[in-house]
């Protein structure tokens, strides 16, 4: 039989015997697989400078073809009396044109020319182009101003024979109305014929009084003028 003291003893030893446990908190670190942040950010700057690298390449070919190729296109165009170019450039102005593009290719080949950056073919381009591009405008003008020309013409004969049609749906127009849309026409036309004389009277190589833009505003100026008379609406019945 156990008694109360044996009891009593029993269960303070147990109590001894448990353990104390204190709680923490544990902060867990992980690494990720593969390369660090770092590491990453120096694989993109290199990606980035291989990018740029090779877009100043593209761009340094591009130049040094446009270069060479505005050299050997242009010197056809003027090279000889018949040339398509020739009569839109004085001769003089034609012969010292000649001899800078062959300077610039001969440049194009030496040492200089090889090593020059991209500014720089850029550059040279744009210094020829200077010369080039005034002469190309004059004969692009003269091709395209006939067309221009008949553009104006047709409107003037347009404008004329509405005025002095005789269809029904025009009979609200009244003559004061006509009259005036023939007159201008009368003043086109006379501008339009002076404007070409003008023209005529010049050498090829200038600069022309008037270009196709100028020419085409005739055009316009007849129609705004004599379009609200052709397009009034008939008076409501009365």
């Amino acid at each position: 039989t156990t008694t109360p003291a044996a009891t009593t003893e029993t269960a303070a030893v147990q109590t001894q015997k448990k353990k104390k446990v204190k709680k923490i908190d544990i902060v867990a670190e992980s690494t990720p697989f593969g390369l660090t942040t770092k590491a990453l950010q120096a694989e993109s700057d290199d990606e980035w400078r291989l990018i740029a690298k090779d877009r100043e390449i593209i761009a340094h070919k591009s130049a040094k073809n446009g270069l060479e190729s505005y050299v050997y296109d242009t010197r056809e165009k003027i090279s000889q009396s018949y040339s398509k170019l020739t009569p839109f450039v004085v001769e003089q102005e034609r012969t010292t044109f000649l001899s800078k593009l062959q300077f610039y290719e001969d440049w194009l080949y030496s040492e200089e020319g090889e090593s020059a950056t991209t500014a720089i073919l850029t550059e040279k381009l744009n210094e020829l182009k200077q010369i080039g591009t005034p002469i190309e405008q004059r004969y692009l003008e003269a091709e395209n101003r006939p067309a221009a020309f008949s553009t104006v013409e047709s409107a003037i004969q347009a404008n004329r024979d509405w005025a002095q049609t005789t269809d029904a749906k025009f009979a609200h127009i009244s003559q004061e109305d006509r009259d005036s849309c023939l007159k201008k026409c009368d003043e086109v036309t006379a501008a339009l014929q002076q404007r070409k004389a003008k023209i005529e009277s010049q050498p090829k190589y200038e600069q022309p009084a008037f270009s196709c833009n100028d020419i085409l505003q005739l055009e316009k100026e007849i129609n705004n003028f004599c379009k609200p008379i052709m397009n009034k609406p008939k008076p409501a019945p009365k």
